[in-house]
């Protein structure tokens, strides 16, 4: 009788660990492929370059070398001294010296692609052009002070550095690729108020529309060595991502992988690394190349 007693404690006690560990402990769940979910409607925002007419005569005609590096490289690029010149008081940054051509490189949607922009709104990054080229940026920082604003871009290192940090060397891009969709997937909802279109939004704030969740997929990813682009459609209003992987480029969709309404830890897979036939939109690269979903967990 008296073992009999200690055996119904010890399972009570171990019923009562294994419950406790369940909401302690991080879990990874993903929802039912076949489960009906709501899609959101999408909402893209592209802020075109403005005229610089007191450029359009003058600029271009010095030699020296256009800029020929990749999409990325220039984002660098551009990023570095939007920072610098936020963390200075500047409103404005000259790009005029980079010969960056119109016709080559499109910075319609570069106002939301790094997360150190100021995201209340989306024409806080504004391009300016003259004839080919472009000329400058224009900066309306939301964020604060210059003190405010380095405050503002170490809480984004050090969030940056906890995603990259759930990655490593041994895993393909494919599961590279995979992980940081479920993070974005898990951690974020869609803005229903469609007031967040930059990689802030999902990232910092944990929420965002369709152009929020595309541009920080690309952001992220980019930074981990995969060439990834943002696609948009203008008929479908949505926006989501081409990524490259081994020579061919895949859709993702975080968006439409991420349920309405948002379900904490849930991530769907329908849209990761599809073809062409689930998505089309404008896109300056090859079009996407046709792929059996595969899930790796």
């Amino acid at each position: 009788m008296e073992r009999r007693k200690k055996r119904i404690v010890k399972l009570t006690a171990f019923l009562f660990l294994l419950a406790a560990s369940i909401f302690v402990m991080p879990q990874k769940a993903f929802a039912d492929e076949n489960e009906d979910v709501t899609l959101p409607t999408g909402d893209i925002k592209p802020m075109e370059p403005q005229p610089d007419e007191s450029e359009i005569d003058t600029y271009g005609i010095d030699e020296g070398d256009e800029f020929s590096g990749t999409e990325y490289e220039l984002y660098t690029v551009l990023e570095n001294r939007v920072k610098e010149a936020m963390l200075e008081g500047n409103e404005w940054v000259s790009i005029k010296d980079l010969k960056i051509r119109r016709d080559t490189y499109d910075l319609s949607f570069y106002y939301g692609y790094s997360p150190y922009f100021p995201s209340d709104t989306y024409n806080r990054i504004i391009a300016w052009y003259g004839d080919a080229y472009y000329t400058g940026l224009r900066i309306t920082n939301t964020f604060g002070t210059p003190e405010e604003t380095k405050q503002i871009f170490n809480a984004v290192d050090e969030k940056l550095a906890s995603i990259y940090k759930l990655v490593n060397n041994s895993m393909t891009d494919e599961q590279k690729a995979l992980v940081i969709h479920d993070y974005l997937v898990s951690h974020a909802e869609y803005d229903l108020n469609y007031k967040n279109y930059t990689s802030y939004g999902v990232l910092m704030d944990g929420r965002g529309v369709c152009q929020s969740y595309a541009l920080a997929y690309m952001y992220i990813l980019n930074h981990l060595g995969i060439e990834t682009h943002l696609v948009s459609s203008r008929s479908m209003n949505h926006a989501w991502n081409a990524v490259k992987m081994d020579g061919q480029y895949y859709n993702v969709d975080c968006t439409f992988d991420d349920p309405i309404y948002d379900r904490f830890g849930q991530a769907r897979h329908t849209y990761f690394l599809r073809s062409t036939a689930h998505h089309s939109g404008e896109l300056r690269i090859p079009r996407c190349t046709f792929r059996i979903k595969m899930l790796i967990t």
